[in-house]
């Protein structure tokens, strides 16, 4: 007879269902704080973005109550349909909050799926803060469990693992008991989906992925409330997440060390726009210049060796052509190694500028820049991914010198994090697309007292545009 299984779901499920505000350490609200405003200003810079745009007008085509903020617009909207949007619109920049140990940006679904239902239900702010590390511990377990195979299979994890983080959320806002809190995770699980098919042409589905997250999720917590049953045992079923999307799973993973600490303090930041796969060797890059300083006629070849999995993502030396849009240049790492040569730390704060990198795309010496650069898909850096992001620059010049930089874990990382200045400095570049000095200062005074707000429509109405 078949040994039975663990009880893994239940295990953590239980014990993320009595998680509470007071169980959260200084660290652990002003890491989730943190993740929160970053998260705002990355999601409101795309508003107006193509597939942004898109999906605000089926949403808006779709109707449905006007229950939670499309972040950035004057629109309101059921909360599914709010949280597939803004989990949408968290993705296209490339500056989410990006998580090493899955290669998921958990926040792009966990925390539009907070506003969207804390709006409707007029959570306390407080309890929005416990939901949502509750949600990044759900969703980034369940990715540890999987993890690499995972990857290598070509699932994305911001469409799959996501979707338990925004089900834990949701449910956790909507005050499910402990039983229904299980449905909604199972009822997420069978709904769990997201590919890397989009890659060779850029395709919007990139973004789609921890969107659906999001209403994965959220749409998970309503039905579990309503008596929608699913599973109790999604995790560690025979056809449940592990047995299905890992060659290899790692079940100890999900209740491992419960709360010691949430995992939520694993989470980077990225300091510049791009895929977190290009940052290593675009900082490797960027130091070599500034320590020597090199400009474009010094720079004969460049050879940038980036770990193979993430070369494969990142590999684009015609950014511009086809349908790739912004896509392209966020995802070339020839482009951004070459801008940050050219550019340095002035020109990555200025990429933020959509304008700014087109213009810089056209630009003849970015392009002969380009020419010289060179990747190499390194198969023995895969052994230390997804601990690292390793890359090792190597520059030679005109003169005949060679200068090599590696770099390992890039800004951003727990390790290596970014200042609260700069966050604030991001926040604030970001949030001018859409809102006055007055209203910034409004949303980042009221993030920093979240956990006093009675109602957290109170926030996302300064959310509006």
């Amino acid at each position: 007879m078949a040994k039975k299984p663990k009880p893994y779901t239940r295990i953590l499920g239980k014990f993320l269902h009595k998680l509470t505000y007071r169980d959260l350490s200084k660290n652990d609200v002003a890491v989730t704080k943190s993740l929160l405003l970053d998260y705002i200003g990355y999601s409101v810079a795309s508003v107006e973005e193509k597939p942004a745009r898109i999906l605000q007008g089926l949403a808006a085509e779709m109707g449905g109550p006007a229950e939670a903020t499309i972040i950035g617009t004057s629109k309101k909207v059921s909360a599914v349909w709010a949280s597939l949007v803004n989990g949408s619109m968290g993705h296209m920049t490339e500056l989410d909050d990006t998580h090493r140990g899955t290669q998921s940006h958990m926040g792009d679904s966990v925390l539009p799926a907070a506003l969207a239902v804390g709006e409707k239900a007029g959570a306390k702010g407080r309890d929005v803060l416990a939901a949502i590390v509750a949600g990044y511990d759900c969703g980034l377990r369940a990715g540890y469990s999987v993890m690499p195979s995972h990857y290598f299979k070509g699932w994305h994890p911001s469409g799959t693992m996501n979707a338990f983080g925004a089900a834990m959320t949701a449910g956790k806002i909507l005050g499910l008991s402990e039983d229904q809190l299980l449905h909604s995770l199972g009822l997420a699980g069978t709904q769990t989906a997201g590919n890397f098919a989009h890659v060779p042409i850029r395709g919007m589905s990139k973004d789609l992925n921890p969107g659906k997250g999001a209403l994965n999720g959220v749409l998970s917590a309503f039905l579990a409330r309503d008596g929608f049953t699913g599973s109790f045992d999604i995790f560690e079923s025979v056809k449940g997440f592990m047995a299905l999307y890992a060659d290899r799973s790692k079940p100890e993973k999900l209740i491992a060390n419960l709360g010691k600490p949430f995992l939520v303090g694993e989470v980077a930041h990225k300091k510049y726009p791009g895929c977190f796969h290009i940052h290593s060797s675009r900082e490797a890059a960027m130091d070599i210049a500034k320590k020597h300083g090199l400009k474009a006629a010094d720079i004969k070849k460049v050879v940038a060796r980036i770990h193979a999995i993430g070369a494969w993502y990142v590999d684009d030396p015609v950014p511009w052509t086809g349908v790739k849009g912004l896509y392209g240049p966020r995802f070339s790492a020839q482009f951004q190694i070459a801008l940050a040569l050219l550019e340095g730390e002035d020109g990555m704060w200025a990429s933020y500028d959509d304008e700014y990198v087109l213009k810089k795309m056209k630009d003849r010496r970015v392009r002969q820049v380009m020419k010289r650069i060179k990747l190499v898909h390194d198969k023995g850096f895969n052994k230390i991914w997804p601990n690292k992001w390793p890359a090792v620059v190597t520059i030679t010049t005109t003169a005949g010198k060679t200068h090599t930089k590696r770099v390992d874990l890039p800004a951003g990382e727990p390790e290596n994090p970014m200042s609260e200045a700069e966050i604030e400095r991001k926040f604030d570049i970001l949030a001018a697309s859409r809102y006055s000095p007055r209203r910034i200062a409004q949303i980042k005074a009221a993030v920093d007292g979240f956990e006093k707000l009675k109602d957290i429509s109170e926030f996302t109405k300064l959310l509006r545009a």
